[in-house]
């Protein structure tokens, strides 16, 4: 008679532990897909707005094309240690080609560059950006970023270590990474002389595959080609 009176209460407590261990399990997974991970500053001011934001009041989307002008005016006016395609590939993670403000550590523009960040680009380079030229102008963005990564690379040396600086320090090595990944294939996009004809269509498909590597949630690079 005993032992009929245990084996109930023995089922509860093995019901109950098996739903303990299922919500712990479940928890963190319902954590993440409702707040994912946003590294680019650009859907950081939708998560700051906790949904308060409609997509519409975010700045357009710069389009590939013009960003790409953007890009090679910047180092035809400044040299620079990186290639037009890394620096796209960047722009796109950080920012996805939006002239936004991260709510927090005030970094701006395309390239998220850092308040103090900027005070040394213009002490170094003998310009005046300010942080409202870096959300108003487009051509300012591009410039100032585009030096800050020149910065960076005076003070490593060093292509990667230079990035990992401008990423946030070595700890974001996973970033550089990706970045280095993306410039790659959107390298295998570059038309050699005279053979351009017919070759349109693969050169885009390389940007694309390219910026897909580097999108955050939310942003498909198809949007910036049509």
């Amino acid at each position: 008679m005993r032992q009929n009176n245990c084996q109930p209460m023995l089922l509860k407590i093995v019901c109950a532990a098996i739903f303990l261990l299922g919500a712990l399990v479940l928890l963190p997974r319902a954590t993440f897909a409702a707040e994912p991970d946003t590294h680019a500053a650009a859907l950081s001011e939708v998560r700051a707005a906790r949904g308060s934001v409609a997509p519409s009041a975010l700045p357009a989307m710069t389009s590939f094309q013009e960003m790409w002008t953007l890009i090679l005016q910047a180092r035809r006016k400044h040299a620079s240690h990186f290639s037009p395609e890394l620096i796209a590939c960047l722009f796109w993670e950080e920012s996805a080609f939006r002239l936004v403000k991260h709510p927090v550590s005030g970094a701006a523009g395309f390239g998220q560059v850092l308040p103090s960040t900027l005070r040394a680009v213009n002490k170094r380079f003998g310009t005046n950006f300010t942080p409202a030229d870096l959300l108003t102008s487009r051509e300012a963005s591009v410039e100032a970023s585009v030096l800050a990564l020149e910065l960076a690379w005076e003070w490593k040396r060093d292509k990667v270590k230079a990035l990992a600086a401008y990423a946030g320090g070595a700890s974001n090595q996973r970033i550089v990474r990706k970045w280095l990944t993306a410039e790659a294939v959107m390298l295998q996009g570059r038309v050699p002389y005279g053979k351009s004809f017919g070759m349109q269509a693969y050169v885009q498909s390389r940007q694309v595959g390219a910026l897909r590597l580097c999108s955050q949630p939310g942003f498909d690079p198809q949007l910036i080609f049509d």
